[in-house]
């Protein structure tokens, strides 16, 4: 074999090494573009939760985060195919809170959870939110006033779903499937193992000194807990029957009604008169080993207005305001 040869030879090896990388390079980067992109027939998400809960350390348990007429919007993609979401962004709009130990200081938070992705069932109702949760806490105030601090979880990615549960005590309570699709009632909850303060000035001893003090209110297990009232969807027409028997009436559609300041008994009965099913009653913990007087509802879960596919209504007490006065003047007796 001449030298030309073996030249020609290698030179036509080192063209067919080119070409397989550049097309090895062209493939993977196909395969990104697929990965990445949304698919052609991605839908436009648009959910609105209308009340969001929170349990946070020490500083926040149970409390509402949402006043009307605000709401924490999901804008996102979908493929109505597969269910997937993409692309999505989630923001809990601005709420207060009052720190009082060891420092008093009134505070904002503002907090995300973006970029969002995640997933739907239709046949199940279960939905699946995941995306990095973290905000920024602000003071304001006479005693503290434009102190920030970054918050963020662990774990750093949060999920959120309808099976999901926002607090090891069951408080705020768990999700529940949206049975009437995306735009219907339900709720998604999740939970963190801890959530952290960490100064935006590093430099600025005061800052340092406010979020350490700050995450020492916050820190510990925790989670939050997002509702969609929805719009109520009027029960399926009842279906010819194939034995030729006539069609019984569908069952009356389960419409929680209002419960708030009523008592068990009461309670009890309003459901069942809607077609709704007493689900878990939570009673305040110290009361539980001890007499009490008359317990009302506090909170029912779903709210007023919801549709909850299985009919079951849990509900949350409290004692009767009057209740806690007598013993409260008992008590100084």
């Amino acid at each position: 074999m001449t030298a030309a040869t073996i030249g020609l030879r290698d030179r036509a090896a080192a063209s067919l090494g080119t070409i397989r990388t550049k097309g090895a390079a062209a493939l993977g980067s196909l395969l990104i573009l697929a990965f990445c992109a949304p698919a052609a027939d991605a839908a436009p998400l648009s959910m609105r939760f209308t009340e969001a809960r929170a349990d946070v350390g020490v500083q926040l348990s149970d409390a509402a985060l949402l006043a009307a007429p605000d709401t924490a919007p999901l804008e996102a993609q979908i493929d109505p195919a597969s269910g997937l979401i993409t692309s999505g962004s989630l923001h809990v709009p601005r709420f207060s809170t009052h720190i009082t130990e060891p420092i008093v200081a009134d505070v904002t938070v503002d907090f995300d959870i973006g970029v969002v992705t995640g997933g739907f069932t239709a046949a199940t109702g279960a939905l699946t939110l995941r995306g990095e949760a973290g905000g920024t806490l602000t003071s304001y105030g006479e005693t503290f006033n434009g102190e920030e601090c970054t918050v963020s979880t662990t774990p750093t990615v949060l999920e959120l779903s309808t099976a999901g549960e926002a607090a090891a005590d069951g408080s705020p309570p768990p999700g529940t499937p949206f049975a009437a699709g995306l735009a219907g009632p339900g709720a998604i909850a999740g939970q963190w193992t801890d959530m952290h303060a960490a100064p935006v000035r590093a430099e600025d001893t005061d800052n340092v000194h406010f979020c350490e003090n700050v995450e020492g209110r916050i820190g510990g297990r925790g989670g939050i807990w997002l509702e969609q009232e929805g719009v109520a969807v009027p029960p399926p027409a009842p279906q010819p029957s194939t034995t030729g028997e006539a069609p019984g009436p569908p069952p009356p559609a389960c419409i929680v009604p209002k419960l708030r300041g009523k008592t068990l008994k009461r309670a009890r009965a309003a459901l069942r008169s809607a077609g709704c099913r007493l689900g878990k009653v939570r009673k305040p913990k110290r009361l539980r080993s001890r007499r009490h007087g008359a317990l009302v509802v506090k909170r029912s879960f779903p709210g007023a207005g919801a549709m909850p596919a299985n009919r079951k209504v849990h509900l949350k007490l409290r004692l009767r305001h009057r209740t806690i006065h007598h013993l409260r003047t008992h008590h100084r007796r």
